[in-house]
Parts: C-alpha cells; sequence; structure tokens
C-alpha cells in the first residue's frame, strides 16, 4: 500500500530508504536512493545518487510516498 506525502520541489528532494518517486506523465516509480543513475521513461524526473543530483523538468508530475503494511 502506498502512503503519499508532501512534495515541494522548492524545499527539495527527499532522498531517504523506502521512499519512491512517481512520475504521473509516464507511470514510472524511482526509487529515492537507487545505487547510480536513473530516470522515467519519459524523461521527465532522474536521480544521480553518485553526483548528489535530482530533477525534473515538470515537478508538478511527480508524487512521493513510501510503502506502508496494509
Amino acid at each position: 500500500m502506498k502512503r503519499y506525502l508532501d512534495l515541494d520541489p522548492k524545499r527539495g528532494w527527499p532522498s531517504q530508504e523506502g521512499l519512491f518517486y512517481e512520475c504521473t506523465l509516464c507511470g514510472d516509480v524511482l526509487p529515492s536512493r537507487p545505487s547510480g543513475y536513473v530516470r522515467c521513461k519519459c524523461r521527465n524526473f532522474s536521480i544521480d545518487i553518485e553526483a548528489g543530483r535530482m530533477g525534473a523538468k515538470k515537478g508538478s508530475a511527480l508524487r512521493l510516498f513510501e510503502e506502508v503494511a496494509a
């Protein structure tokens, strides 16, 4: 089960184990702490953990959630 959290990209991109980003444009789900570089298939959102960068072309098209037990 997903529990959606408040996300304001202007205040930063939360990154910790158990948090995920969902792109509402393409539906891809990315972990907030991947092992390397990842991006959603529509290229709206990308994370480069080694360089310490996260970013979105359209931040309003992202949702942040954590998995919780049902």
